[in-house]
């Protein structure tokens, strides 16, 4: 059972990398558009309030011997316990905008293949501020179409 938080404007994804001892490698927290279910848009701004909350929260399943990609979803609902963001799903894995994040500065596996593989110290990273923008869309187009303009792609 869990709180029901209706769908709003405030919505973020957010990805925090823990090494093996619970430290923070990395953080960055992206207000995000979704389409079916998958992040279609995502800005990185000042947003660092969520992500040190989110990295706490990390930290703590830390203790119980999480470490590596953690990504958390939630929302900030205006009116309601003061803005505060409301976690609605946790996931230990690699998420979908791993690559968003990577476009923005966080590239989250060469972090911990860095860290946790190669040993090496990885300096703390700052994400980039901007908008990511994804397209995936399936197109179909009937074979007779691509035939009769000479157009078959292979």
């Amino acid at each position: 059972m869990q709180e029901y938080i209706p769908c709003g404007e405030l919505e973020f994804t957010v990805g925090i990398c823990l090494d093996h001892q619970g430290k923070v490698l990395s953080k960055i927290a992206l207000k995000r558009k979704l389409h079916d279910g998958i992040s279609i848009a995502a800005i990185s701004d000042d947003y660092h309030e969520i992500a040190d909350y989110c990295a706490r929260v990390a930290q703590s399943f830390s203790l119980l011997g999480a470490y590596g990609a953690i990504n958390f979803q939630l929302r900030l609902q205006e009116g309601k316990k003061d803005g505060q963001p409301i976690i609605f799903e946790i996931n230990p894995r690699f998420s979908s905008s791993t690559g968003m994040r990577s476009l923005l500065g966080i590239n989250e596996p060469e972090i911990l293949l860095r860290s946790q593989v190669l040993h090496q110290e990885v300096p703390p990273m700052m994400p980039k501020t901007g908008l990511v923008l994804r397209q995936y869309f399936d197109y179909y187009l009937p074979l007779e179409v691509l035939k009769s303009i000479g157009s078959v792609p292979f």
